[in-house]
């Protein structure tokens, strides 16, 4: 329930601060109410756990078909923050899709032959993984833009 309620206080704080509609974060907001509800509902701590793996599937999806249709969505949400060559964004947009797919399949597998405890130790680490990954690739990848290109 906690989850539930932060998860929306922090979707509508970020609204009030960016002036737009948070599209990453209303999804986020959808997927832990419905989940949610569904686990406190049903007594069932496994639709929690079935979230991560669906938002991971969806993050792959999405920047799976950002490739296809040649939209950098990585670009849009983070090029005034790292303004980066288009070569640099797709780099990136490689490395996510393999880390949100690993991550789905590794979700799956520890929500189906772990405890509730070890799932949740799991996600601790995959919390502080993703943080170590995030940095990393973009130090790796990290390529000036050119002037005069975006």
């Amino acid at each position: 329930m906690i989850l539930m309620v932060v998860t929306i206080i922090s979707t509508v704080a970020t609204y009030k601060i960016q002036k737009r509609l948070p599209y990453l974060a209303l999804y986020v907001a959808f997927l832990t109410s419905i989940f949610g509800y569904m686990t406190l509902s049903l007594h069932q701590p496994r639709f929690i756990q079935m979230r991560d793996t669906l938002y991971d599937v969806t993050c792959a999806l999405t920047l799976i078909l950002g490739l296809i249709t040649n939209i950098s969505f990585l670009k849009l949400a983070f090029h005034s923050a790292f303004p980066m060559a288009r070569r640099a964004w797709d780099r990136l947009t490689y490395a996510w899709i393999i880390f949100f797919i690993t991550n789905a399949f590794l979700n799956e597998f520890i929500r189906r032959t772990a405890t509730l405890k070890e799932w949740f130790d799991f996600k601790s680490t995959v919390v502080m993984f993703t943080i170590i990954f995030g940095v990393t690739v973009l130090v790796l990848f990290y390529e000036r833009e050119e002037e005069g290109k975006k």
